[in-house]
């Protein structure tokens, strides 16, 4: 559900994917524990101060103890301008949607994320607020749950050649769904001209909900643990 992603090239500028607001043309491609994702995304400009970047993904889940898979389709219309607020140097909105092809449950959000400038070199941070409508149809089971999600993304610079260390805590708060997620990714270059990137990725998602039987509200928990290993080529 994340409303956010890391992949995002002008060309013009050197490939940054610790960057969250600098838009890229790029392909990417991530495999887990119990999950696969494949994600491409084409970059532009309107002018000198404002880009955008469209995207498409689809990610393939499933449970190691469980014969349930479930296919996600996420798309992600993102535009990024470049403002001078004090340490805010550039501000993002975008609008997502993410289709659960079997799991009836799909997700649309608008966020809003800027990048905030410290006085440390090598760190860098990107606030990220988002309304979230959650609508369920599974099971006999249908709803809407409305909220919100927040992210703090903290981007560590490791060296001059890119290598970085991103760590992501967020938290999404709607009537009937709760989630806690932290997700800590380091990445680096893995070619000389910078186009070709790895990332591994470890995660922690905790989600509580609320579900209505006809008969009585069940509170359901239920704890996730993941590892990703990706490869990036940025055009």
């Amino acid at each position: 559900m994340m409303v956010t992603s890391s992949a995002a090239v002008m060309a013009e500028a050197p490939p940054d994917p610790a960057d969250l607001t600098q838009t890229n043309t790029f392909l990417w491609g991530q495999t887990g524990n119990n999950d696969y994702t494949l994600t491409g995304g084409v970059a532009g400009k309107l002018s000198q101060d404002f880009s955008y970047l469209g995207l498409i993904e689809h990610t393939r889940t499933w449970k190691r103890d469980s014969k349930n898979v479930n296919d996600n389709t996420r798309v992600r219309l993102f535009g990024v301008q470049s403002v001078d607020f004090g340490v805010i140097s550039s501000i993002g909105a975008s609008v997502d949607y993410i289709e659960g092809h079997k799991s009836g449950l799909d997700t649309t959000a608008l966020g809003l994320i800027g990048k905030v400038e410290t006085s440390i070199d090598w760190l860098a941070l990107y606030p990220n607020i988002a309304y979230v409508s959650l609508d369920m149809d599974s099971g006999g089971i249908k709803g809407k749950s409305e909220g919100y999600q927040a992210n703090l993304f903290a981007s560590v610079y490791l060296g001059d050649d890119g290598k970085y260390l991103s760590i992501a805590p967020q938290y999404m708060n709607t009537q009937y769904i709760n989630v806690k997620k932290l997700e800590v990714t380091y990445g680096a270059p893995i070619s000389i001209d910078g186009r070709w990137w790895f990332d591994v990725k470890g995660g922690y998602t905790r989600t509580e909900a609320i579900v209505n039987t006809g008969i009585a509200k069940l509170n359901v928990i239920d704890s996730d643990k993941t590892i990703k290993i990706g490869v990036a080529y940025y055009f």
